[in-house]
């Protein structure tokens, strides 16, 4: 069965068809942005908790069923069973496997599958479903459970929702997307703003169709990003569990990065104020950086808090930063860029006065480049080449060697 649209026959990375709700089974919109979480009475899919008919897995009481065989009594990793295919619902192979699916193994590992990221372990070529790596709750960063199944926070779905709804928002404007993350804190990137982002980027492509468009990204505040939320990472207290929060936050934001560098249209990075470590790897990632003169800096700070830098940084960076001496300063010097000299060292597109003016820039850029009518597919194809090491490196995650580097940077926040 298609995850996308819920019918037999097709993978969801092939399905054409509008997407059906996994949580009202409504067509054209994701369960992330429905407002009416019940199942129809005739609606007889299949729970996503138990993999019974006639309810969804937000109001299941049963017992959790293995995701590889439909039984319950173990989990997916322990799992001594024949896998049940999701696309015949028949025993014996994974869907990626089945004669229905029309690809044989070499086809997949080399054709459609090669940009695909799973959303469970963070590395390329299959889809979640088939994952068979450790699960990683997107509530508390543990391993072993998701996020339903979580013993010290449980997430509300509409509650959830309201908090990515009050984190950025999302503005048409004639061609033009407009995603600004709101308020004036120093918008950290930990799991629930960079899934908000995500959530809006994918409002975007459901919306753009195939008419030429752009998206700005900006913000509120005196801060683009300033990072990741150490703070939120050291939390808990015990190292395990922020070597397993930071390793979170990397497979989120690599993962928004894949989603941004296959993007379906032009993106520009309108920046009001401070990009500082992975909030700089955030600007990086878009087509275009244009910042305001007179408040912010862009800066790596990897070096001045005592972070190996990730490869996939270092992979950006050397994609995007033309000049050797200005990849030395932003790497190894730590200097703290104003939007004059970002600019004179090409590490940007243009300075402007003041935020409102470089907002009107980036909608002047925008709409010039969507006057030029572009396929949004190629454009994105063609980014994907350029991109190509980036593409490779984020698929590969590093491991926190020594949480406690984190405990002394979060200290100092």
């Amino acid at each position: 069965m298609c995850w996308n649209c819920k019918e037999p026959g097709d993978l969801a990375s092939q399905c054409n068809n509008d997407p059906a709700c996994h949580m009202c089974g409504k067509m054209g919109h994701l369960a992330r942005d429905c407002f009416n979480p019940s199942l129809p009475s005739h609606d007889a899919s299949f729970c996503n908790n138990c993999y019974k008919p006639g309810h969804i897995a937000a109001e299941c009481t049963n017992e959790k069923a293995c995701n590889y065989c439909r039984k319950t009594g173990h989990l997916a990793l322990d799992c001594p069973n024949d896998p049940v295919c999701n696309i015949c619902n028949i025993s014996g192979h994974m869907a990626r496997h089945c004669p229905k699916s029309g690809l044989s193994p070499p086809e997949i590992v080399g054709g459609p599958f090669h940009d695909i990221m799973s959303h469970n372990c963070g590395h390329p070529g299959h889809i979640s479903h088939d994952c068979v790596s450790i699960v990683m709750c997107n509530d508390c960063g543990g391993r072993g459970h998701q996020a339903y199944e979580c013993p010290s926070v449980r997430m509300l779905d509409h509650g959830f929702r309201r908090i990515q709804r009050e984190m950025c928002t999302l503005e048409k404007r004639g061609s033009l997307f407009i995603l600004t993350l709101t308020g004036n804190d120093e918008h950290r990137l930990n799991p629930t703003l960079i899934d908000a982002i995500k959530a809006a980027l994918l409002r975007v492509r459901s919306k753009s169709s195939t008419a030429p468009s752009a998206l700005i990204i900006t913000a509120q505040g005196k801060f683009f990003s300033n990072g990741y939320d150490l703070a939120w990472a050291n939390t808990s207290g015990p190292a395990a569990t922020t070597v397993d929060r930071l390793q979170l936050m990397s497979f989120k934001l690599r993962s928004l990065v894949n989603d941004l560098i296959s993007f379906p249209m032009p993106t520009i990075a309108a920046i009001s104020g401070h990009a500082s470590a992975a909030g700089f790897v955030l600007a990086l990632c878009h087509d275009y950086i244009l910042m305001r003169k007179d408040r912010g800096f862009l800066y790596m700070s990897e070096l001045d808090i005592g972070f190996k830098i990730p490869a996939w940084f270092m992979a950006l960076a050397r994609c995007k930063i033309g000049s050797p001496m200005a990849l030395r300063d932003v790497i190894q010097r730590a200097t703290k860029f104003t939007a004059e000299v970002a600019a004179e060292k090409g590490i940007i597109d243009s300075a402007h006065d003041s935020a409102e003016e470089t907002m009107k820039a980036a909608v002047r850029l925008g709409e010039e480049l969507v006057w030029r009518k572009w396929d949004g597919h190629v454009y994105a194809q063609n980014r994907m080449v350029v991109f190509a090491d980036v593409l490779v490196a984020i698929g590969f995650d590093e491991t926190v060697e020594n949480a406690s580097h984190v405990t002394k940077a979060a200290s100092q926040l």
